[in-house]
């Protein structure tokens, strides 16, 4: 049982840490591309890239580029796939940054080398399916 001024007390104490502790989030530059919700992303091992995974079935891959006269960045999309069927649940990252992992609602995970493609201005990465894992499906057959 606590006194009526202890516990304003303890509230008060954990208002004032909490304004304290707070995190500071400022937007630098959004990503628009997909026809529908992002459903999930990954950040590249190097931090340089970022790929999505959408309800619109694709796949994108981006590139975050910073201006350093004006200290600016904004987003450049390098490469999208519809290889799903239905939305794209989730996406991940290779740590080695060879590939992108996908798995959708459609009930496949698809499996995607990165291939560089350079000019002399930038270099873009490039999807390449590599493996789809489907589902497996039980027959109704009886052994005998």
């Amino acid at each position: 049982f606590q006194s009526d001024d202890k516990l304003f007390i303890d509230t008060f104490e954990y208002e004032e840490e909490t304004k304290l502790n707070k995190e500071n989030w400022t937007v630098i530059c959004s990503a628009r591309g997909h026809t529908k919700e992002i459903y999930d992303f990954a950040w590249s091992p190097d931090s340089k890239r970022i790929v999505t995974a959408s309800n619109d079935n694709s796949i994108k891959l981006w590139t975050l580029i910073h201006n350093i006269n004006d200290n600016t960045y904004r987003m450049q999309t390098d490469d999208c796939v519809t290889d799903h069927a239905h939305f794209v649940q989730g996406i991940t990252w290779d740590p080695l940054n060879r590939f992108i992992i996908s798995t959708s609602a459609d009930r496949t995970t698809c499996i995607y080398n990165l291939i560089s493609r350079s000019n002399k201005l930038n270099t873009k990465l490039k999807l390449n399916l590599f493996y789809t894992m489907k589902k497996y499906k039980r027959s109704n057959r009886k052994i005998k």
